[in-house]
């Protein structure tokens, strides 16, 4: 398991509402359905399950140091904090607690994962939340400022476009040639916005162990010879009642033909979710009218905010 905070004096204290006292993460069952039911409560449109994330913790790379910790009230976890490095000395932050608590709460959770951070090197902290969420006026009074604005998208029932020519979209599933075939194509897109390649082990990661559970959330556009001429992924919650579309990749040669448009639409009808997502920062705004195309719209605003430690 990954790495955790030192342990440190539990603070045991009376507070308004009750007993008031923190808890670190030792990926207990407990710890599983406390994190699964304050992100539910955070996030309602996207539920997630204690079996879903116990599954996902078993991605982690065991040598990751993490920081979860639980405020509980009364024995019942009411807020937490979590942080970990990204890379380049930038830290993940996560700050789940009530509205209304949120002063209470705040300081103290921030305070202790800003000091356990910077004693592994972090310089930077990084978040995304709605840009109404109650926390977004909270952290910028705190020293947080806006990086990035990001636009979320949500795809609408409309008919299926069909691919230009004899253009055939496959299913990746388990075969590892069209996996391999994904990779490449999904290398292509990220070499053009000066992205590292997928590796076979960071596809595996970040694309594969998100795809099989779902073999049709990834998509292959062939040409009748064989030639992938494009790929499309969406990243499935483990509740699988929400899908995210996370990369739609089409070959310089075949564009402006309403290849991605099919792609990104048959993806999306073909997974059957109730719910369908992509979001696009604000350097990729000049893709929205290929997502108009494909049948989303527009509807809700993130921001990333950043503060440096």
């Amino acid at each position: 398991m990954a790495r955790r905070a030192p342990p440190s004096p539990a603070k045991n204290t009376e507070h308004a509402g009750g007993y008031m006292n923190y808890r670190d993460w030792t990926a207990s069952p407990q710890d599983f359905a406390a994190l699964a039911r304050l992100n539910t409560i955070q996030y309602p449109d996207a539920p997630v399950t204690a079996e879903g994330i116990e599954r996902n913790w078993g991605f982690v790379d065991p040598q990751r140091p993490t920081l979860i910790r639980f405020v509980l009230l009364d024995g019942q976890e009411v807020a937490l904090v979590e942080t970990y490095p990204q890379g380049d000395g930038s830290f993940l932050l996560e700050l789940i607690a009530p509205a209304t608590t949120l002063h209470e709460y705040g300081p103290e959770l921030l305070d202790y994962a800003r000091q356990w951070a910077k004693t592994l090197g972090a310089a930077q902290w990084s978040l995304t939340i709605r840009q109404d969420d109650p926390r977004t006026d909270w952290l910028q009074r705190r020293g947080f400022d806006v990086q990035d604005s990001i636009s979320e998208w949500t795809a609408t029932q409309q008919p299926r476009p069909q691919p230009p020519g004899h253009v055939v979209l496959l299913p990746v599933g388990h075969d590892p040639a069209r996996q391999e075939s994904l990779r490449t194509a999904l290398n292509t897109a990220r070499q053009e916005r000066n992205l590292p390649p997928f590796t076979s082990q960071t596809f595996k990661d970040d694309v594969l162990n998100f795809g099989l559970y779902r073999p049709d959330l990834l998509w292959l556009a062939q040409t009748p010879g064989g030639e992938t001429i494009g790929g499309a992924c969406l990243h499935v919650w483990d509740n699988a009642q929400h899908g995210e579309l996370s990369w739609v990749s089409v070959s310089p040669g075949w564009r402006r033909r309403g290849l991605g448009t099919a792609l990104v639409r048959h993806a999306t009808q073909q997974a059957d979710l109730p719910l369908t997502s992509t979001r696009l920062p604000g350097a990729y705004a000049h893709l929205s009218p290929l997502l108009t195309r494909a049948g989303f719209q527009q509807t809700d605003v993130w921001v990333t905010l950043t503060c440096d430690l």
